[in-house]
């Protein structure tokens, strides 16, 4: 919220509850984001979120912004008068238009589905003749669940909407009916002076008369709760005189509540008497000689608690009818704007404050439960009669412990170190100085009757009241540093005295002196500037730091064995690091004061609320060494603004914190495209998250919808699937980008720093796609591709192949062919050579003979 916001915090002491009771009251305004200032209704959903009426459109609040619906882009019956708005069963809103200025009648009523963000005419909407005239229909404001509610009007019928159709519920013939109420065995109508208590088949069971008209009819377990009034009317101004009435039992008559001021309720002009959940009263109306009107606030006896002035110089006309309740809170739409008010009894009490800077330090306890603090001066409190008394005029107190009757507390000074006081005489004993003395002494504890062991800004030292004289501490052993560093708190148990010191935790062992140190070089702590030291029943040490949290803290006492811890900070929902004890408590809790707030941290699941000064703290920020924990339990804790106490076991049985968490937006950043896309109405629907790739980041808004300080929650996301650990935020939106692909589940939780974490939670699939070409349908038609590929190379070789083949053969066919040809043609040449040579020789061979025969017979001759 801006700063413009109103908002009144206001402790009214009450002597009667001897308690005191806590009034918050915002107005929301057009500087906030409202649509126009002038608000005539107020409604909240099944999911949680706020619908208001202005006199221009429709908005939807979530505590962090309002959206706007109207006529000319949803389809609206008018942007004006939308005096009434109910949910029926199927979550659709009914917005009830009034015509102001003539008659006052009704003149439309629209049906809205929240999530199309589309209006209905209400006759088009259930396709049916109306069984009532809209003109007819009183505003009168349906205490009754949500998602189920009657329409009832001046000639005296009521009818029960459902399943899209009107059934009439009851008939008191011509008598306006001016309430209705649900019951847990039917139904109470109130008909101008009458009462009727009906059972579930509509039967009238009991009959009721009052001597005036009805004004609200409520229930709280089996008590009846009535307020009449009756009016007084003048030439210029009428009036009206409130009656409260109250019955135990159905069986019971009527009789006048004694409400406690009962005068407020006279003679004012009349706007609403309304009895709250919370068993409060809230009065709207002035009287004739006051300026401007008031909210008054009573109790449940009917004392005043408190009344303020609205924002608005002017009248403030707010009806019964317009008059919202959820939770704490009530809704009061007005002609300044939409306001919250929220009462509820501070569980804190406050023991002493002062006008000037209340700097309180130091508290201790006597014997007899009898609790002396420090706030400049020494202060004696009585818890049973509530009595302070002042002890002593010095200032400057410091530190404060309580041993045998005496006090002793510690000075900032260079002259004395501090102030012995003693109870039963009332003596005053200044301690000096010594040798080696600092003059801020951190820390006190009683060794013995008249030996003190202090902490100082640098080391420690003894002081011995019964020779007044003081003395630095000697026996450092081996760890000669402390001498240099602050020690803030000693905590005893079997193995020593544990000092809590700027630079890690040391162990004094008595007769020994310091026989060990942890810190972080020795990884045996994760920060070393330690403010305080307790331990729980089963031996686990809490540490609270300055600057690094609470730690969570196990040693280890042998040598050369680190320690286990764990720690928290603001990073785990801490409010702030500057810590000054961790109390634990007999309920499961621990108690952290620090410079922001007071926190209540479970000892179980580590879950932590806040409570700052809108709970009931007078200061947020608390000092060192002003803790305690009394003997009966009692928790007492001093700061800037004073002491308080409370006893624990009022936080123990809280109820469970339960407030809706709703998604209110989501937009996406899809590839190719300059700005985000609105789907919104997608995750409204249920749908899962779907990124594709090239998309650039997606944003969620949501939103803890209890309107209790939103700028004070906190959330808690986790994306299981892909980072199991959870992750702290303060914002209420998420924006998430390079999400590798795959499935995942977003779950989202709601804190308010008070109360604690919410046990709801929002569940949303996230699914980013694969790049197509990881897509299985790709991955398949690539590998049938492939086959089919194969397949094709495949066919098409061996359809080659088999051609290559009948080529091969008509080749070799034809080179037969050729062969054949050429061997015929070599056989006939063969012939012809062979004849060709015959011939030859047959033509050689006769010369020859002719030649031979004469040479042989030559050579015989011889």
């Amino acid at each position: 919220m801006r700063n413009s916001l109103l908002v009144f915090f206001i402790v009214i002491n009450f002597a009667a509850f001897s308690q005191e009771y806590l009034l918050n009251v915002q107005n929301y305004t057009v500087e906030d984001g409202l649509a126009n200032m002038q608000a005539f209704s107020a409604f909240k959903d099944h999911k949680g979120l706020l619908w208001i009426g202005t006199n221009y459109g429709l908005n939807r609040f979530d505590g962090y912004e309002f959206e706007l619906f109207t006529k000319e882009q949803h389809g609206l019956f008018d942007n004006r008068f939308i005096v009434r708005i109910e949910e029926d069963s199927e979550n659709n809103l009914w917005l009830f238009y009034m015509n102001f200025g003539a008659g006052n009648d009704f003149q439309a009523i629209d049906v809205f589905n929240p999530v199309s963000g589309k209006a209905t005419p209400l006759q088009e909407y259930i396709s049916a003749e109306l069984p009532f005239n809209l003109k007819e229909i009183l505003v009168s404001k349906n205490n009754t669940p949500q998602s189920q509610f009657w329409i009832y009007h001046s000639k005296g019928q009521v009818f029960l909407y459902k399943n899209k159709a009107f059934e009439k519920s009851f008939e008191n013939s011509g008598k306006a009916i001016h309430a209705v109420s649900e019951t847990k065995t039917g139904l109470m109508v109130a008909s101008e002076k009458e009462l009727f208590l009906l059972d579930q088949e509509g039967k009238v069971l009991k009959r009721d008369q009052f001597p005036e008209l009805i004004h609200q009819v409520s229930q709280t377990d089996s008590v009846i709760w009535v307020t009449t009034n009756k009016k007084n009317k003048t030439k210029e101004n009428y009036t009206a005189n409130y009656t409260v009435w109250k019955r135990n039992k159905q069986d019971d008559a009527f009789e006048i509540f004694p409400f406690a001021d009962s005068d407020f309720l006279k003679n004012r002009k009349p706007e609403f008497l309304h009895r709250g959940q919370n068993g409060l009263w809230y009065l709207n109306g002035k009287k004739l000689d006051e300026d401007n009107p008031k909210i008054s606030v009573f109790d449940p006896l009917g004392k005043r608690i408190s009344n303020f002035k609205t924002e608005s110089q002017n009248d403030l006309p707010i009806h019964s009818n317009r008059v919202f309740e959820s939770s704490e809170n009530i809704w009061l739409p007005s002609s300044s704007g939409l306001q919250k008010l929220k009462i509820s009894k501070n569980p804190f009490r406050i023991i002493h404050t002062r006008k000037d800077l209340s700097d309180t330090r130091g508290i201790t306890e006597d014997e007899s439960g009898m609790l002396y603090f420090l706030n400049g001066s020494i202060f004696q409190y009585n818890p049973k009669t509530e009595k302070i008394e002042r002890l002593t005029s010095d200032k400057g107190a410091f530190n404060l412990v309580y041993q045998d009757s005496i006090l002793h507390t510690s000075f900032h000074s260079q002259i004395v170190s501090g102030l012995h006081f003693n109870l039963k005489t009332g003596e005053e004993k200044r301690t000096p100085v010594w040798k080696g003395y600092t003059p801020s002494i951190t820390s006190i504890k009683t060794e013995n009757t008249n030996v003190y062991l202090f902490g100082n800004v640098k080391g420690l030292s003894y002081f011995d009241f019964s020779t007044n004289k003081g003395s630095l501490f000697q026996k450092y052993n081996e760890f000669e540093e402390l001498k240099n560093y602050a020690v803030y708190h000693f905590h005893e148990n079997e193995s020593g005295v544990w000092v809590a010191t700027e630079n890690g935790v040391y162990l004094l062992k008595r007769g020994e002196g310091i026989i060990r140190r942890f810190h972080s070089k020795t990884n045996d702590l994760p920060f070393d500037h330690i403010k305080h030291i307790s331990e729980s029943p089963k031996g686990v040490f809490w540490l609270g730091t300055s600057g690094g949290g609470v730690i969570r803290w196990q040693p280890n006492l042998e040598k050369n064995k680190p320690a286990e811890y764990r720690q928290w900070t603001t990073e785990n929902g801490l409010s702030n690091n500057y810590i000054y004890a961790v109390h634990p408590d007999d309920y499961g809790s621990l108690w952290i004061p620090s410079d922001m707030g007071l926190m209540q941290m479970n000892a179980a699941d580590f879950s932590i609320k806040t409570y700052l000064t809108e709970d009931g703290l007078p200061h947020n920020e608390f000092n060192t060494s002003s803790h305690y924990r009394a003997k009966d339990g009692t928790f007492y804790f001093g700061g800037l603004g004073g002491l308080i106490s409370f006893h624990p076991k009022d936080f123990a049985k809280e109820d469970i914190f339960n407030a809706p968490l709703s998604f209110t937006g989501f937009h996406l950043w899809e590839d190719g495209k300059e700005q985000m896309t609105d789907k919104t109405k997608a995750i409204e629907m249920g749908e899962s998250i779907e990124i594709r790739p090239g998309d650039k980041l997606f944003e969620l808004k949501f939103a803890l919808l209890d309107f209790d300080k939103p700028e004070n929650h906190r959330y808690s996301y986790k994306i299981e699937g892909y980072d199991e650990r959870p992750h702290l935020i303060h914002e209420n939106f998420l924006r998430i980008t390079n999400l590798p692909y795959g499935n995942y589940q977003l779950k989202i939780k709601g804190q308010n720093v008070t109360k604690g974490w919410s046990q709801q939670e929002l569940s949303v699939p996230i699914c980013i796609l694969k790049p197509f070409y990881l897509q299985w349908w790709f991955i398949g038609t690539m590998i049938l591709g492939g086959i089919g590929l194969f397949f094709t190379y495949i066919a098409h070789r061996e359809n080659r192949l088999r051609k290559e083949q009948e080529r091969l053969e008509i080749e070799v066919k034809n080179r037969t062919q050729t062969i054949q040809q050429q061997t015929e043609k070599l056989k006939e040449l063969d012939k012809a050579k062979t004849r060709f040579f015959s011939n030859i020789t047959h033509e050689f061979r006769t010369p020859l003979t002719l030649i031979l025969g004469p040479s042989e017979q030559l050579a015989q001759d011889r």
